[in-house]
Formats: structure tokens, C-alpha cells, sequence
């Protein structure tokens, strides 16, 4: 009893632990983007920056390889990786569980309530220059949801108005005194022009008139006066003038000198009565002035920008250590993102209120979220390349321009653009955290960064745009970059810095130390920083050379350290991607989430008639089996939510195939179990008996398919690597739940509770029984039902080459993607469509155009499309605006495998007409100007965007594109939003045309607002600026550079891009996603595969030929089942195909996920037969006829009880699933068919030999003999 209950204690502690892992189901399980939807990120690839050649396939493909091993190593998360074209990636990721989804919503309302009350100093300038009127209804919108903001605007609009009023009184009084000055400055002028001529006059004559005029100036009396007269008359005659000219040219001269003494003296006079007015109203326009900014300053404090709170709310919530020089022990103090809240508080003191709720919006979010369920944590991931570089700190002592030459370049230009000298370089820090030990200390950082960082640390830094810059070098003597050679990271790992505080060290290549030591030997006693990509960590004194090895401090999170150590030790990427993605799209299931719900009540209805099956044919075993597979999911999901894995498709499938395995390993015990009562056995000896003999062959039938796993684990790409991953789970949650809970169930029924007997349905109903334990020859068979394999072999074979391409999908051939809207109707009614209307409509449509000939003038060509169209996947975008029971949205993406995007985009807009939305061109002034250097393209020389574009009421400061281009785009018509003229540049500039120009920096700011709104309440704008900035193209070095590469290209591409023809929303060309690697990893998978399988069944069934008796089995399945995929592109139009549900279906991931089942399903069947002809062939030296035919006849009633059942629940899900799942099911229909089939008629006639001498073994029977036809041998074999 005791042993009993130790069992019970196993058992209880296993299923309760993972039970409790898997609760609230709701947020532990989630779902794979082809069951749940999911995020698409597309990201641009960066052409090189010094060639301005796109990235080639390689560098693709090793940018898709560093991205996933640094997001999803272990292939668990369900993320695909997907290169669209040379210039674009696209990042796919599942949506998170519903409860995380309405927390996420929450939050963003939140934040967009704050993005609603935004208020920046363009909109004050903006409010204050409107009329009354206008101001009025303006400042209503501003002051909405923030009442105390109203008498703020108030105030800004009075001391604009009274800054107005003073102004034009002082410029008004300023006119009037030039206007009173104006006579005496007239005769000024005309006594200078006279006193010009003269001095000419006094020039010809010898005479020097200004030194006789001072001189004048400084006599004491006439008499003085006129001997320094007569002397330069007399110096003048002695040089040959005559003295009457001399004497006439000095009166001259002394005449009009009075005369301009004379009026300069009135205009003093006048300027000194002007100046009383004057100055007491320039100062009274200073103080206005200063009143206005003050004012506006105040309304704008009213405004928290929202990627200010993001960044805060994103900050370490781990307490600061901070170090008591008292004590001289670390204390801690608030954490990073609690002294940034208490700062953001303290500045929007009217805001705080918000502040709090949005703060405890975003923890309870992030409370529930887990792996990437914000797609924000997945572009935090991807935001850099992986670039480790050192680099030496500049300093004061150094041989560079004047340190205040180079931080005035960066105040005005930014840190790209430093013209003094090519030496040294600018980089951002990544944080502040790590450069202070006390409160003070951080004070002092934020008000003085050049002081604090040179005085403590010995480096030179300098505040640019909120963001800290220190100056490092960029010479091949004080750096180590990729420049300087082959060098890698070789390790990384995490660690603690003096403080104890989470550090990351790491090591260097052999390449790499040498060349570390080099740079650290030759820099002693200088600080060397540790750059990131191109983001300064740390920069540590260097006390020694230091080599192979080092360490990353800066107070970093457990999610710092986590994103480091991923991106180190994934690698760089060698083709760079854009800093964020250039869009971002929201999906729903693969299958469509109408297909995807009757696919789940399918897939229980068929459970529960299983488990009622099961209770029907066994009674209490049926109940115990039922009760071993509720265990045994619980173990599976557990385990799943463990490893926080995603449910895919081929997730799923694994699961199938687990449940599948056990309930056949139920039935093998049972009928056991049942073979042994009706020897005469009474029910403990029986249960013992059933669960030994059956032991090795669910072993081995589990360990066939466990080889399978790891091969999977290993080898497969990460579309399919979570069948490997649920079904390896899943085969242990089988051994337990079959070998050791059901057994302990039944020997507590038989030994504690004293059960004699367990009755099933054959022992009750004797002629079941009999039904059940045939007597055929299966062997004397065997060359009819390998002939006529062999020929559905070879003509499954011929169908599958015949239509392999129009049997891929786009997951395989690639193809096209059209992503639509429906407008909105007169009645300002969003139009809807459901998604299996959407999906029918397109069918329609294309069997239509098929009909009418216009798809095509080649026949196969004509058939191709109409089956690529028919079977195009429809997905609803944005799953939160999903509507009804109908699952009707506004908005779609379709993804076909035709090519050919243009004739994608007419069957959209002529299969759906006048409901769409479709792109019209947008037009502005001077859109028809051709010349580029007539256009409104500006150079970017001053950091105000007013000054650029020569509209002195524009603000902006734009030194971030300082040195690129504004393009001024007036009277939009019609008006846009800024995110759809951002969006149509952004989608021309993805072109092969543009893509050399892919990696520009872009923003569109709005010059003056519409008074009317878009869709959602969206601001509309008449006037817009766009700014384009690029790293390898400035004004300010080279003039003509900047004319043919900036202006020119961005004046023709931002003219075409907005006004090209009426077009939809996206139209793109999507490339294999899986097809190279899955290829080559499928090839290595199968042969693998393959490979353990023969060498696992030869060592312990004794015989290579049990090893190829399995193998060949599994082949002629999988070539069977492929064979009818490729037959149903014949009968799928059809009056049987139509009966039949067929239709021309695609081999997609959730097809290969029903192949692997299959083969799966297929050993388990082939390993319980071999395992049974080898226990009855005990030590014969062949295995006989009568041993194979007695074998297959014993497992018969196992065989069609598990492929019934199996068989049952894949009917109903098939009949019932709807089309999203109907690939799949046909598949697994098709596969348990053939491999029931090919287990009993090819596998186990195979291990048939006869014996030397023509005997078929000791045995035999002799009508089993008859017509055996063979002479093989066989050598004897152990078992």
C-alpha cells in the first residue's frame, strides 16, 4: 500500500505542477500567428553606404540568421523571417492572449488621450495667429480634457496680442522718427557726396584735408587756426599747385565740413527727442516678449510628449545603489524610472493625474504580457547590428581643433557633421545610469555634461537634441572597428561589476585579442570606450593592456543584460536594417478566425465522440484511458507554457499525433490485457502481464518517433521546429501517462478494490470477438498489394511532378500581396465585408475571368492562376476592429501565389469595385514642375526650420537634419494626413528604383491644419515640410553632391510618390519564406531522420531487413498521400470533388505539419506489428509465414481500433472544420489511410523469410506456405 502511495504522490505532484503552469489558461497558452493572427514588422535593408549597392542574397540570408538566433534561438516563439525583394525583411510575430490584447488597448487609450492633448510650440504660434473667431474654437480643442490648460491659453493669446499691439506702437513710433529725421539725414547725405568731391579736389592739389581738419579741430584759437591753414597752402604751392586753386579749394572745404557738422548735429537733436519715446517702448516690447514666451512656455508644459513617457516607463524599475561616503557602504536609492517618474511629475504637475494611471496601465500590461507580446520588445531587439567597437576618448590635451569649435559644430550641425576635423567622432551615450553614484552627482551631469563628464572621468561630452555625446576617436591608431580587420566577440556571458551590480564580460577571438592588445598597450592611463552599436556603454581608465577579454558595466537591467548578451552572441548583421520598421501591420489567423472557430469545435466535437468511443468499447478502461490523455494534455500545455512556446499548426499536429499514440498505446495494453483474461489469467496477473508484454513495443514505437524530434530539434527550420517540440513532449507525457497512471489506476481497481474481472465491448459480444482475430494469409498476398502499390506509387509519383508547382504555396513559391481598405459610404458608414465573402468574391471573380478567357492565352498558364486565385489566403487586418458572428472588418490582406502584382491588383479593384478605398493622387504647388532645381527644395543650413524655408512663422528645430533637404509641399489637394504623405514616400522609395536611397531619415511636419478632420478625428493638413537627411550626402561638404543626389532624387521621388495614378493601399511582392532553407533543412531532417530510424530498429529487432520494412512503409505513405494532394487538383471541380469537399489544396506549413503526423502515425503503426512478429518468432532462426500472418491477424483489432478512432475524429474535423483546416485534415485522412494500409500489406510481409532449404520455419503452416514463391535465406538473429 505504501508503494501505492508514493505512485499517487508521483502522479498528483507531475499533473498538479503542470497544472498549475498552465493556469489561467487564458494567459499561460498562446496561440502561434497561424491559429491567433499576429504583428508584421517590415523592415528596411540599408543599401551600402559606400557603394550604394543593395544587399546581396548572402548578406540576406545572414541577416536573417543573426535576427533569429538573437529573437528566437530555440525556434519556440513562432516568429517567421521573411525577405521581401533586395531591400526589405519582414519580422512576424503571434498577437498575444485576449486578456493581454485589452490591458494593451487600455494602455494605448490611455496614451492616446495624452497624444490628443499634445500641445507643442508650433500649435501656440499656430493659435495665436488666428482671428478672434477661429481662435476661439481652436482654443476649445486645446483646452478639451484639460480644463486647467483654457486660462493658460488664455493668457498666451492676451500677451501675444498685447506683444503685437507694443510692437507695432514701437515700430510705429520708430517709423515716425525716421520720418522727423529724415531732413537733416538728407542734408547730411548731400553735404558728404559735396565733401567726397572736395577731398578729391584736396588730393590733386597736395592737400590733406581729413589731417587738416583734426588739426583744426585741435586748435586753440583763430589765430592757430589759420597758421595751420597757411601752412598747407604754402606745403601745397611748394609741390607745384597753384595757391589761388589751394585757397578756393580750402574755403570750400571748411564750408562744407560746417555743413556736415551742422547736420549731424540736428539729427542728434532729433534722435535725442525720438529716443524719450523710443526707448521706454522698446523696453516695454522686451517685457512683452519675454511675457509671451513665458506664457507660451507655460501652455506647453502642459504637454507630456508621449515618447518622452514610453522611454520612462520603459526604465529600470531596480533600485539604484548609491554609495554613502559615509559609511562608505551602497545603499539604495529610487530606482532609474522612479526618479524619472518623480521628474516628469514635478514638471507636469497638471498632468499627474494622468501620468498615475498610465503608469499603472503599463505595469498591469506588462504584468500579463510574456515573450514578444508587445511588438515593441521585438523592435527594442532588432534596434542595432551587433556592432561591438573600442575606441579611445579625445581629450583636452590632444592634438584636435578647439574643443569649443567642435561642440558649437555639434550645438548647430549635429554629431554627423563635424567639418574641423576627420579625427574624431561624436556618439550618443546609451544611458546615463552608471555615470553617477549620488543624486547630486546626477544634477550636476544634466546641468553641466562638459564639466561633470571632463572632471570625473577625463572625457569630453556635450548635450545635443536631450541627448549627452561624448567625443571619441575614429583613426586606425585609437580604434578597433570592422575596418580594422577580421576580429569577433567569441563569448559573452553575464557577470557583476565591482558593485555587484549585472554586468556582461566577454571574449575575444584570437584576431580580436591581438589587435585589443595592441590598442589597449599603445593607451594606458586614457579612457577607452566600449561602443555598441554606435552607442558609448562605458568608457573605463585603462590602468594596463588588457587582450582577450573584458567587461560591459552601466548598472544595466535583467532586460539590459538579456538583449546584450543576445545581440553579442548572435553575431553582427552585415546588412544594416532601418532604425524602426517602416511598417507595421496587425493580421488575423492564417486560417481566418470563421475558419479557425469551426476548426476548434470540430476538433472537440471529434474528442469528445473519441473519449465516448473508448467508454463504449472498454467501459471503466475506456474511463481510465480518458482519464491517462486529460493527464496527458495537462502535461503537454503545461510543459508548453513553460517554455512560454507558441501553438502553431504543426503544433497542433504534433499533438494529434500524441493524443493518436496514446490511445494506441491504451488499446495495445488493453487488448493485452484482454488476451490474457480470455488465457485463463485472473485480472492482476493479466494487468501485469498486458503492460509487460506491450512495455517494449510502445518504447520502441515512441522512441522511433522521439529520433524524429531531435532530428527536428536540430536540423528543421523554425516553421516546423514546434511539431518537433510538442511531439517530444508530448511522447514523454505518453510513457508517463500510459505506463505508470493508467497501470496504477488499474492495479488499485484489481488489488485494493478487489475487481475480478474488466469487461469491453469483445468479451461482452462474443461475435465482436470473433470479428476481431481473423485467420488471412497476409503473406500469400503480398505480391498483389506490392503491385499495386508500386503502380499508385509510381502514379502518385508522376500526378506530384505533374502538378508541383500549382501544389506549393506562397510559403513555398513565393508570390504577390495586396493589402485593401473598404471606404466609407455616403452616409459616413464604414463599409464591412465578412472574411469568407471577401475570400468567395475572389473566387468568383477569378473562375469568371477563367470562363472569358482573360487570364491567360496560355492553357496552363490560365489554370495556374485561376487555382493560385481560388486559393489565395484571405486575412482581416487589424484584428481589434474585427466585427460579429461574420468576422466582417474593413480591411484585408490577400496573399496569392501569382507573380505578377499588377494583375493582383486589377482582380482586387474590379472584383470589389466602388466599395474600395482607393489611394487618389495628391496634388500641390508646383506639382508640375519637372526641373528639380526650380522646386521647393531647400539645404538645410540653419537648425530653424523657418529660416530654411524663408517663413518666419515656422519654429521647428531641424538640426537633426541638418545638412539635408526640406521639401515644401503647399495646398494639398486633397489634404492629407501626415502619415499617409510619410506613408506613400516610403512605399515609392521601396522600389528597385529608390532602394539605393532606402536608408534615408524622413519626417513630415505640418505647416498649417485643415479646418476639416479625417477619419477617426485625424488632423488633416494644407501645408506640409518634408525633411530628408543622409549620412553619406551633405550640403555643407559638398554643394554639387547634394544638388544631384538630394534635391534631384528626393524632388522626383516625393513629386511621383504623391501624385502617381488612383492605386490600393499596398501591393507587394513576397518572396519564398520558406522554400530555400526548408529545402536544404528538410533534405538533412529526412535523411537523418532516416538514418536513426534504420539504425535504432536494426539493433533491436536483430535484422536490417525490420529496418527497411519500416523505412520503406514510411515512403510509400508519404509518396501515396502526395499523390492524392496533387490528384485533388484534378477532381477538385468536379461533381465528385465537389461531394467530396475537395478542393485544388496547397501544400503549406500546416500540410508538411500532416506529413510529419503521418510518418509519425505511420512507424507507430509499422513498430507494433514488427514488435509482435519478432515476440512471436521467439528463437527462430527465420521469421515464418504462419509467425507474420498470426502477428498481423493478433494486432488486427489494436490496428483498426486506433485507426478507427484516429480515422473518426479526422472525418468529423474534415467534414466539419471548414476550409481553413481542410488541407490538413485531407492530409492526416489520407496518411492514417495509407499507413493502416501499408503497416499490414507492405511492411510486415517484408520481415517474411523462408528458410534454407525452402522451409519456412519451425511453426509454419502449411497452407500459409502454399504459393510462397521465394528462396531467399536468412542468417539466424537474436531478439
Amino acid at each position: 500500500m505504501k508503494n501505492y502511495i508514493v505512485r499517487v504522490v508521483i502522479v498528483v505532484l507531475v499533473v498538479g505542477i503542470c497544472a498549475l503552469m498552465l493556469y489561467p489558461p487564458k494567459e499561460r497558452l498562446k496561440l502561434g500567428k497561424d491559429l491567433a493572427g499576429g504583428t508584421t514588422l517590415t523592415y528596411g535593408i540599408k543599401a551600402d553606404s559606400q557603394t550604394g549597392k543593395p544587399p546581396s542574397s548572402a548578406e540576406i540570408d545572414q541577416l536573417t540568421s543573426v535576427i533569429r538566433d538573437r529573437i528566437d534561438p530555440k525556434g519556440i516563439y513562432d516568429i517567421s523571417i521573411v525577405a521581401v525583394g533586395t531591400n526589405q525583411i519582414e519580422i512576424s510575430m503571434p498577437s498575444p492572449t485576449e486578456e493581454v490584447r485589452q490591458l494593451k488597448r487600455e494602455f494605448d487609450e490611455l496614451l492616446a488621450e495624452l497624444r490628443a492633448i499634445e500641445l507643442s510650440e508650433a500649435d501656440v504660434d499656430e493659435l495665436v495667429r488666428m482671428d478672434a473667431t477661429a481662435r476661439a474654437g481652436r482654443i476649445d480643442e486645446l483646452s478639451a480634457g484639460v480644463p486647467d490648460r483654457r486660462p493658460l491659453l488664455d493668457e498666451v493669446v492676451s500677451a501675444y496680442d498685447l506683444m503685437i499691439a507694443i510692437n507695432d506702437e514701437y515700430l510705429e513710433v520708430v517709423k515716425q522718427a525716421d520720418e522727423a529725421v529724415g531732413v537733416p539725414r538728407q542734408l547730411l547725405r548731400d553735404a558728404e557726396e559735396e565733401m567726397t568731391a572736395i577731398r578729391e579736389r584736396c588730393r590733386d592739389q597736395f592737400l590733406l584735408a581729413d589731417a587738416l581738419l583734426a588739426r583744426l579741430d585741435m586748435a586753440e584759437d583763430e589765430a592757430q587756426k589759420q597758421e595751420l591753414i597757411e601752412e598747407q597752402i604754402t606745403n601745397a604751392v611748394a609741390q607745384g599747385a597753384v595757391e589761388e586753386d589751394v585757397r578756393q579749394t580750402v574755403t570750400d572745404l571748411l564750408a562744407v565740413n560746417d555743413r556736415v557738422t551742422q547736420a549731424q548735429a540736428s539729427i542728434d537733436e532729433v534722435q535725442q527727442n525720438w529716443n524719450e519715446r523710443v526707448f521706454p517702448l522698446e523696453e516695454r516690447a522686451g517685457q512683452a516678449d519675454l511675457a509671451y514666451e513665458e506664457a507660451r512656455r507655460a501652455v506647453v508644459a502642459t504637454s507630456l510628449d508621449n515618447n518622452e513617457l514610453i522611454r520612462v516607463l520603459a526604465l529600470d524599475q531596480t533600485p539604484l545603489k548609491i554609495k554613502n561616503l559615509g559609511t562608505g557602504r551602497w545603499e539604495d536609492a529610487p530606482s532609474a524610472r522612479e526618479s524619472a517618474l518623480n521628474r516628469l511629475n514635478s514638471r507636469f504637475q497638471i498632468l499627474s493625474d494622468r501620468i498615475t494611471q498610465i503608469v499603472t496601465a503599463y505595469d498591469a500590461y506588462k504584468s500579463k504580457a510574456k515573450g514578444y507580446d508587445d511588438p515593441k520588445d521585438l523592435i527594442a531587439l532588432l534596434r542595432g547590428a551587433g556592432v561591438l567597437e573600442f575606441r579611445i576618448a579625445a581629450s583636452l590635451d590632444d592634438q584636435l581643433p578647439p574643443i569649443d569649435t567642435l561642440r558649437d559644430e555639434l550645438r548647430k550641425r549635429g554629431p554627423r557633421l563635424i567639418q574641423s576635423t576627420d579625427q574624431v567622432k561624436w556618439f550618443p551615450l546609451d544611458t546615463l545610469n552608471g555615470w553617477y553614484d549620488r543624486p547630486e552627482q546626477l544634477e550636476w551631469l544634466q546641468a553641466d555634461p562638459f564639466n561633470y563628464f571632463r572632471n570625473r572621468y577625463g572625457v569630453l561630452c556635450e548635450m545635443f537634441d536631450g541627448q549627452i555625446y561624448m567625443l571619441l576617436y575614429d583613426t586606425p591608431d585609437r580604434s578597433m572597428t570592422a575596418a580594422s580587420g577580421e576580429w569577433k566577440v567569441s563569448n559573452a556571458y553575464p557577470s557583476q561589476d565591482q558593485t555587484g551590480l549585472p554586468a556582461i564580460n566577454f571574449e575575444m577571438d584570437a584576431q580580436g585579442a591581438i589587435k585589443l592588445g595592441q590598442l589597449t598597450g599603445n593607451n594606458i592611463q586614457r579612457p577607452m570606450a566600449i561602443v555598441l552599436d554606435d552607442r558609448v556603454y562605458s568608457a573605463p581608465n585603462l590602468r594596463d593592456r588588457i587582450s582577450a577579454n573584458g567587461q560591459i558595466t552601466g548598472r544595466f537591467s535583467q532586460e539590459e543584460v538579456t538583449y546584450l548578451l543576445k545581440v553579442l552572441n548572435s553575431g553582427a548583421l552585415q546588412a544594416k536594417m532601418t532604425e524602426q520598421p517602416i511598417a507595421q501591420q496587425t493580421i488575423g489567423p492564417k486560417l481566418g478566425l470563421d475558419n479557425l472557430q469551426r476548426g476548434l469545435e470540430a476538433g472537440v466535437l471529434a474528442l469528445i465522440i473519441v473519449a465516448i468511443f473508448m467508454l463504449v468499447y472498454y467501459f471503466f478502461a475506456g474511463a481510465v484511458a480518458n482519464v491517462a490523455l486529460i493527464c496527458n494534455a495537462i502535461i503537454i500545455l503545461g510543459a508548453m507554457s513553460l517554455y512560454e512556446a507558441a501553438f502553431t499548426m504543426p503544433g497542433i499536429a504534433g499533438i494529434v499525433l500524441t493524443f493518436g499514440m496514446a490511445v494506441d498505446a491504451n488499446v495495445l495494453i488493453y487488448e493485452r490485457i484482454r488476451e490474457e483474461l480470455e488465457g485463463g489469467a485472473d485480472l492482476p496477473t493479466a494487468i501485469k502481464l498486458g503492460y509487460e508484454k506491450v512495455f517494449s513495443t510502445i518504447i520502441d514505437a515512441n522512441v522511433t518517433n522521439l529520433i524524429v524530434c531531435f532530428v527536428l530539434a536540430f536540423t528543421a527550420t523554425a516553421e516546423v521546429r514546434g511539431f518537433g517540440l510538442t511531439l517530444g513532449i508530448g511522447i514523454v507525457a505518453t510513457l508517463f501517462s500510459a505506463l505508470f497512471i493508467t497501470r496504477i489506476i488499474f492495479e488499485l481497481y484489481a488489488n485494493v478494490f478487489g475487481a475480478q474481472s474488466l469487461p469491453m465491448l469483445p468479451t461482452v459480444w462474443r461475435g465482436l470477438n470473433r470479428a476481431l482475430n481473423p485467420n488471412i494469409s497476409w503473406v500469400n498476398l503480398r505480391v498483389a498489394v506490392w503491385t499495386v502499390s508500386g503502380i499508385v506509387v509510381a502514379a502518385s509519383i508522376g500526378l506530384t511532378s505533374m502538378y508541383w508547382n500549382e501544389m506549393l504555396d506562397t510559403e513555398f513559391l513565393g508570390g504577390t500581396s495586396v493589402t485593401f481598405q473598404f471606404r466609407v459610404d455616403d452616409e459616413g458608414n464604414q463599409i464591412t465585408m465578412p472574411r469568407s465573402e471577401v475570400e468567395q468574391t475572389i473566387h468568383d471573380y477569378a473562375q469568371e475571368q477563367y470562363d472569358a478567357g482573360t487570364l491567360g492565352d496560355d492553357p496552363e498558364l490560365a489554370d495556374f492562376r485561376l487555382k493560385a486565385l481560388q486559393n489565395a489566403a484571405v486575412f482581416n487586418l487589424n484584428v481589434d476592429e474585427i466585427e460579429g458572428s461574420d468576422f466582417s472588418s474593413a480591411s484585408f490582406v490577400v496573399k496569392s501565389t501569382v507573380t505578377q502584382p499588377q494583375l493582383m491588383e486589377q482582380v482586387i479593384v474590379e472584383a470589389f469595385g466602388a466599395r474600395l478605398d482607393i489611394k487618389q493622387p495628391i496634388l500641390f504647388e508646383g506639382s508640375d514642375i519637372e526641373e528639380p532645381e526650380l522646386a521647393p527644395v531647400y539645404p538645410i543650413i540653419d537648425s530653424n526650420l523657418g529660416e530654411v524655408i524663408n517663413d518666419s512663422s515656422v519654429t521647428n528645430d531641424v538640426r537633426r537634419f541638418s545638412g539635408g533637404a526640406a521639401v515644401v509641399l503647399r495646398d494639398l489637394s486633397p489634404i492629407s494626413s501626415l502619415v499617409e504623405v510619410s506613408q506613400r514616400i516610403s512605399r515609392l522609395r521601396q522600389t528597385q528604383e529608390f532602394e539605393k536611397y532606402f536608408g534615408r531619415e524622413i519626417d513630415v511636419i505640418g505647416l498649417t491644419r485643415a479646418s476639416e478632420r479625417g477619419r477617426d478625428n485625424e488632423t488633416l493638413w494644407q501645408d506640409v515640410v518634408v525633411l530628408i537627411s543622409d549620412e553619406n550626402v551633405n550640403v555643407f561638404q559638398r554643394l554639387d553632391e547634394w544638388e544631384v543626389e538630394m534635391r534631384d532624387i528626393e524632388w522626383t521621388l516625393i513629386r511621383r510618390a504623391l501624385t502617381s495614378p488612383p492605386s490600393l493601399d499596398q501591393v507587394t511582392t513576397v518572396s519564398p519564406q520558406v522554400a530555400e532553407q526548408f529545402r536544404a533543412k528538410a533534405i538533412v531532417a529526412i535523411l537523418l531522420s532516416l538514418a536513426g530510424i534504420l539504425a535504432y530498429i536494426w539493433v533491436r529487432f536483430g535484422s536490417f531487413r525490420y529496418s527497411m520494412a519500416a523505412i520503406i512503409a514510411l515512403m510509400h505513405d508519404v509518396c501515396v498521400t502526395l499523390g492524392l494532394l496533387a490528384l485533388t487538383h484534378v477532381l477538385y471541380s468536379t461533381v465528385i470533388g465537389q461531394a467530396l469537399y475537395i478542393e485544388a489544396f496547397k501544400i503549406d506549413l500546416g500540410v508538411i505539419a500532416a506529413l510529419l503526423t503521418i510518418i509519425g502515425y505511420s512507424l507507430n503503426d509499422t513498430i507494433v506489428i514488427l514488435d509482435r512478429i519478432r515476440e512471436n518468432r521467439g528463437k527462430l532462426a527465420v521469421t515464418s509465414m504462419d509467425v507474420v500472418n498470426r502477428s498481423i491477424n493478433q494486432t488486427i483489432s489494436r490496428t483498426l481500433l486506433t485507426s478507427g478512432t484516429t480515422l473518426l475524429a479526422v472525418i468529423i474535423m474534415y467534414v466539419e472544420g471548414g476550409t481553413g483546416i481542410r488541407p490538413f485534415t485531407f492530409a492526416m485522412l489520407c496518411g492514417v489511410l495509407v499507413g493502416t494500409y501499408s503497416s499490414i500489406g507492405i511492411a510486415a510481409p517484408m520481415v517474411y523469410r523462408v528458410a534454407a532449404g525452402g522451409s519456412s520455419g519451425g511453426g509454419s503452416s502449411s497452407k500459409y506456405d502454399a504459393g510462397s514463391g521465394t528462396s531467399d535465406q536468412e542468417q539466424p538473429a537474436s531478439t
